[in-house]
């Protein structure tokens, strides 16, 4: 019989092992810490203890990974929402749609106000939110994938979290396909335990703002054939399958843990303690003094760092400050608010700027919406 006395007996607890990361902490020269993405996986497991058996297992850099999905609800193994975190935790949580016929906005799913209370008339809407529109964002796109590893001894799920706009449209279009998928001449329509690869691939982009291309890493999520005909064979021949391949619906529910902070994802400023250091670098940067804005002597030595960087690597961008005829002092207030970036993200960021300024001159708002550039991937930015 159940314990229903606390309902005990219908608690579970998520059915995750860890995270898969791609990207890690590096340090400049100034010793302070910044987000890397990398080419290869980096298994970040809840216990540590079991870090050598997924290194003989899969290798110290693995590019690509046997895996299941451990549901067949794209929203469970796949759910993507734009989410604004502070130090105490999720504060805010939407889908950014906008209603075709009347232009309004959605209701926030999560929504948490400055007394800590639920706010349940908040809106999303991306095209206007100071959080989502900021140089330096306090308010993501994230997307969780949820999988099982074929070839760990385990049904526990690794969630992989990806600010990447290219890593979400991939993987939404290889799960609405597996979905689609035929086996055996009529449609499979159930994603749970299809054998699949997932890799991270190179692609090269070029944006407007860059000098030249760049290489980016991104999701692939890809049926492994091989591994579906070894199933079957395996089936037809009443040989026993991997452990996953047969294995029952789990008893405890797989989702996406969205309570913690995703590591790396926001700049420190923006999580532990956003307003008082929003505040310190707003009066540094309007009084001039810039020794102020990190309580450090030498951060106008750092700020001409961000600069000089900028000048050499994004012509672009130094060009455009000329022609609003920008003073020293005004290139650097606006580094001070983009120097806690990962560097390959402060180039789009100073442009967001740049941008806002020559509009606000004319008198108009910036546009956040459809007038803005695509945000550029910043999985760089977000040690996932």
């Amino acid at each position: 019989m159940p314990i229903e006395f606390e309902g005990l007996s219908g608690r579970r607890h998520p059915s995750r092992l860890g995270k898969i990361r791609l990207g890690e902490k590096a340090v400049n020269a100034k010793g302070k810490e910044y987000p890397v993405a990398l080419d290869h996986f980096r298994f970040d497991p809840d216990d540590p203890a079991i870090l050598p058996m997924l290194e003989e297992l899969f290798g110290p850099a693995p590019k690509s990974l046997r895996v299941f999905l451990p549901a067949d609800d794209p929203e469970t193994v796949f759910p993507q929402y734009l989410k604004r975190y502070g130090k105490s935790g999720l504060l805010c949580k939407g889908t950014g749609r906008i209603d075709p016929d009347t232009g309004e906005p959605g209701k926030c799913i999560v929504s948490i106000n400055a007394d800590g209370e639920s706010d349940e008339d908040a809106t999303c809407d991306p095209r206007t939110c100071p959080y989502f529109t900021a140089a330096q964002p306090q308010c993501k796109r994230l997307a969780s994938l949820l999988v099982i590893l074929r070839d760990f001894p385990t049904l526990r799920a690794w969630q992989i979290d990806t600010t990447s706009a290219n890593s979400i449209i991939a993987i939404n279009t290889a799960i609405e396909e597996l979905a689609n998928l035929e086996v055996g001449g009529s449609v499979r329509g159930d994603l749970r335990h299809l054998p699949l690869v997932l890799s991270l691939v190179p692609r090269e982009v070029k944006r407007p703002e860059w000098k030249a291309k760049r290489t980016i890493y991104i999701l692939q999520l890809d049926l492994d054939t091989a591994g579906l005909v070894e199933m079957q064979r395996a089936r037809s021949a009443g040989r026993a399958l991997p452990v996953a391949a047969e294995a029952p619906e789990l008893e405890g529910p797989i989702v996406a843990d969205e309570a913690a902070i995703p590591d790396g994802m926001f700049a420190r400023s923006v999580v532990e303690g956003a307003d008082l250091d929003a505040e310190r670098r707003e009066a540094a940067a309007a009084s001039g003094n810039l020794s102020d804005a990190g309580g450090d002597g030498g951060e106008k030595d750092v700020l001409d760092e961000v600069l000089e960087r900028l000048k050499t690597e994004s012509p672009a961008v130094t060009a455009q400050a000329r022609r609003l005829g920008l003073t020293v002092r005004e290139m650097r207030q606006i580094a001070a608010q983009i120097v806690d970036l990962a560097p390959d993200m402060r180039e789009i960021a100073f442009l967001r700027r740049l941008v806002e300024i020559q509009q606000e001159r004319h008198g108009r708002r910036p546009e956040a919406a459809a007038g803005s550039p695509e945000p550029a991937d910043d999985d760089a930015s977000a040690l996932i």
